[in-house]
């Protein structure tokens, strides 16, 4: 869901926002840190990094 996100589109989004918010990849980074070695522990890792704002 989040590389799908068009972050250079002007028109804002309820979903982009609350993708954007700082408690939303404090999750995410959580998850990982959680789950580092799963197979999806590389997604939740890219997820986070397009999240930085």
């Amino acid at each position: 869901m989040v590389s799908r996100l068009n972050f250079a589109r002007q028109k804002p989004s309820a979903l982009g926002d609350w993708l954007r918010r700082a408690a939303t990849r404090d999750r995410l980074y959580r998850a990982w840190e959680r789950d580092y070695d799963s197979p999806w522990a590389d997604d939740l890792a890219r997820a986070y990094d397009l999240l930085r704002v």
